[in-house]
């Protein structure tokens, strides 16, 4: 129990997933992104952002590094489901490594 004390001292769960929030929209305002909003069927500002999931991985065998892998799945209310997800990946200094922007 007291591991999952020290995560949560180490992770600021509000943090993560609002950071990941505000990179999904800069993200979609880049301009080799622009073709999604063409390809949706259901406007792009339309999008129900819902928090899935915050991981925490090795980044190598020393198990010196961390990596946080927070999840936002985008869902449609017009479609009554999800249509893909934004991934955010940094490193526990904050620092951006990778992001994946999907929809299905």
């Amino acid at each position: 129990m007291n591991e999952i004390s020290n995560i949560k001292k180490i992770l600021d769960l509000k943090y993560y997933f609002l950071k990941c929030k505000i990179e999904y929209h800069n993200c979609l305002g880049k301009i080799e992104n622009e073709f999604f909003k063409e390809e949706l069927t259901v406007p792009i500002e339309s999008l129900i952002l819902k928090e899935e999931s915050i991981s925490i991985l090795f980044d190598s065998e020393s198990y010196d590094d961390y990596i946080v892998d927070v999840t936002i799945s985008l869902f449609s209310e017009k479609l009554n489901k999800q249509i893909g997800y934004y991934r955010l990946i940094e490193n526990l200094n904050r620092e951006y490594l990778d992001e994946f922007l999907v929809f299905f």
